[in-house]
């Protein structure tokens, strides 16, 4: 019988995504994994309308999105927050 040690090695890992290149789109794993959320928590915003994305196929079962760079960028952006000296200790 194989060590707990040596059983996790055998199972495969996921694999980081692929960054694309700068000016390109990201499909929702990749911005998934930049943002540190699930692809589903991703999926939930483009269809809440609060992530900019451009839907490339609509199927019967699924729809396929792509998020610009810079949209994503901006929208980082826009949520950024700023504590002042007040609201820390808060």
């Amino acid at each position: 019988m194989k060590e707990p040690s040596e059983q996790s090695s055998d199972t495969p890992k996921k694999a980081k995504p692929r960054i694309p290149q700068p000016g390109q789109m990201y499909a929702v794993n990749q911005v998934a994994y930049r943002l540190q959320v699930s692809d589903s928590t991703v999926i939930r915003m483009i269809e809440a309308g609060a992530l900019p994305a451009v839907c490339i196929r609509s199927g019967k079962r699924k729809k396929i999105f792509r998020v610009p760079e810079a949209a994503l960028d901006a929208w980082i952006k826009s949520r950024e927050i700023s504590l002042t000296k007040g609201e820390q200790n808060k």
